[in-house]
């Protein structure tokens, strides 16, 4: 009888030491782990922090009656930080690695991205644009653009050559008046030189007439981008044209786990604003970083001959850190499911980025 109530006691005991201990999880003042890196964490000349991350932390806080306190580090230094325990969450863009699983957690990813190449992108002169008319790619187009001519132009003059004089004559000269036909059909010219007149005939140029209208679009805009791109020209257009140049990545990135594993040399640099301005006064031929961030950080240099490559080397999710097993995780992931499938989430990111 006295087991059970000492049992009884015990269990009594710890539910309200587990108790005091979640009640004082609540209203502990939280250590917030900050890496500088705008547009996620800007600070002014005030003390006063903002950006996407910083916006978004403070949302979930309030959701969550948190109270804490911001403590600046640098990326590496802030993932040290994050695994001795000695910061509860770190705000800033982490990008979820396998690596870093093993030592923290994360919480849900709060936005999508991926590394990125920067770099120097100069207009091109006249040679580059006559290169782009004379490549393999457009020949290829043009020539396969005059096979399909050729085709509704030999259909019209089968249909045609027995009925109709304007498709008549030897063979060569009945072919060249189908060519004839169905290039200026195509161009929406329409001499009105040469028409079909029987059935058959007038089948084939209604279809050609309307499969003209896409094809000449689709052509049309393909040479329109080939001249935007032809007066642009980079040293750098793709991942494997940095192997062997002067290449920039932050210290403890996920940019620098990426090179690695492309086996690509690199130089590490502590912080985002010297390795920019490494490569800005051309001591780098290029910079590998988290995309949204070249993007602003370009943008707010005002680099005229500077460019972030359209290619995505790597996607990426972004999301806060956590210490391993924290508590904090359940709560905070529903601030976050909260935060970011309202409106103003989506009103912040046109805030930073200029767009949806």
């Amino acid at each position: 009888m006295a087991y059970r109530y000492y049992l009884t006691f015990f269990l009594l005991l710890q539910s309200f030491f587990l108790a005091s201990l979640s009640g004082q999880d609540a209203s502990a003042t939280i250590k917030v782990g900050l890496r500088e890196t705008a547009p996620f964490a800007m600070k002014d000349t005030a003390g006063n922090w903002s950006g996407i991350a910083v916006d978004l932390w403070n949302a979930v806080a309030a959701r969550n009656n948190y109270s804490f306190e911001y403590e600046t580090y640098r990326l590496a230094d802030l993932l040290k930080a994050l695994e001795a325990g000695e910061v509860d969450v770190a705000v800033a863009p982490l990008t979820i690695t396998a690596e870093r699983e093993k030592v923290f957690d994360f919480t849900m990813p709060f936005m999508q991205s991926g590394l990125a190449i920067a770099t120097e992108v100069k207009p091109s002169g006249w040679w580059q644009t006559v290169r782009r008319f004379v490549s393999l790619p457009f020949l290829q187009a043009a020539g396969a653009l005059a096979c399909v001519i050729a085709i509704f132009g030999v259909l019209m003059w089968f249909f045609e050559r027995k009925k109709n004089e304007m498709f008549g004559g030897t063979t060569a000269e009945g072919i060249g008046s189908g060519f004839w036909w169905s290039a200026v059909t195509m161009t929406t010219v329409g001499y009105g030189d040469k028409a079909p007149v029987t059935p058959a005939g007038r089948f084939v140029g209604l279809v050609w007439m309307f499969a003209a209208i896409i094809i000449i679009s689709g052509f049309t805009a393909a040479i329109a981008s080939s001249l935007t791109v032809s007066n642009l020209e980079s040293r750098i257009e793709s991942l494997e044209d940095l192997r062997g140049e002067r290449v920039g990545v932050l210290e403890s990135s996920s940019a620098a786990r990426f090179l690695k594993d492309e086996r690509i040399r690199y130089r590490s640099y502590p912080t985002l604003n010297e390795m920019m301005d490494e490569l800005e006064a051309g001591d780098l031929v290029a910079v590998v970083h988290d995309r949204p961030i070249l993007r602003y950080e370009l943008e707010q240099r005002d680099a005229g001959d500077l460019s972030v490559l359209p290619e995505l080397l790597e996607p990426q999710a972004y999301a806060f850190g956590l210490q391993a097993g924290s508590r904090l995780r359940e709560s905070v992931n529903r601030a976050l499911l909260e935060v970011t499938q309202a409106d103003a989430w989506r009103d912040g990111l046109a805030t930073y980025f200029g767009q949806p």
